[in-house]
């Protein structure tokens, strides 16, 4: 996740399975905000979708994906 996650943004977990990750500094343009955001949950799909290998064992990780939008005030 570190690789698609930018140095202005916040990754947290929330706890147990759940994570949030806040894109920061998208502008005023709610159209190019969808954009970076629907292409930023594409690429966090694709990288979840190889298996991480853990000594002799394949981990294989599903995620379920919300977008929210806030318009600046």
């Amino acid at each position: 996740i570190s690789k698609v996650v930018r140095e202005e943004d916040t990754f947290a977990r929330l706890g147990g399975d759940e994570f949030v990750i806040l894109l920061s500094d998208l502008g005023d343009d709610i159209n190019f905000a969808k954009k970076v955001a629907n292409n930023f949950s594409k690429k966090l799909h694709k990288i979840t979708q190889k298996p991480i290998k853990i000594q002799n064992y394949s981990l294989h990780l599903s995620l379920s994906i919300g977008i929210v939008i806030l318009k600046p005030h």
